[in-house]
């Protein structure tokens, strides 16, 4: 089972091209390897590190008994003493995929399956229940309950806000006009 490290405290200034030129040794049984660069800021330094993934546990181990406590050292931060870990996660990156083999057309609903599924059993049910309802005939009456009846006939349209509005500045207006006449 592959073993994810970390090693970290790497000073902030530290070529990256100088780290896998350090543990060179190391990297032909090394399945993934990522290097994040650190940075000096104003109050605090973030030292760099380095993410490895070792296919044998006993390379791991021994990586990390050889580099584990190392001093090194950069000329604008100075010297820092690495340490390596097990990584706290050990999710694995995934690999890299050739992205010209990739087909798009794979992520397109229209063609997935049970997409397609999906809207055939939709369509069978839909003419089921067209089938199992008949519309009514127009000689026949729709059963309109007595209250929709009675709204219907005693409910005055109500004007819309905008219109309200509208109409009290016209009654503004209006008033006005007749002081001034």
């Amino acid at each position: 089972m592959p073993v994810k490290l970390l090693a970290y405290n790497i000073p902030p200034t530290y070529p990256e091209e100088q780290f896998w030129e350090l543990t060179k040794e190391y990297l032909e049984w090394c399945n993934s390897r990522y290097f994040v660069k650190g940075r000096i800021g104003k109050h605090k330094k973030l030292t760099s590190r380095a993410y490895l993934t070792f296919v044998d546990q006993e390379v791991c181990t021994s990586f990390q008994n050889h580099f584990s406590g190392m001093t090194l050292s950069d000329a604008e931060s100075g010297d820092w003493q690495m340490i390596v870990e097990i990584a706290p996660s050990q999710l694995q990156a995934p690999l890299e995929k050739n992205e010209s083999s990739f087909n798009f057309s794979t992520l397109q609903i229209e063609n997935d399956p049970d997409y397609l599924d999906f809207l055939k059993r939709l369509h069978e049910q839909d003419k089921e229940t067209k089938d199992e309802q008949e519309p009514p005939k127009q000689d026949e009456e729709v059963f309109v309950p007595e209250v929709v009846k009675f709204l219907n006939a005693h409910v005055q349209e109500q004007p819309l806000p905008k219109q309200r509005k509208l109409s009290k500045k016209e009654k503004k207006r209006a008033k006005l006009q007749g002081r001034k006449q």
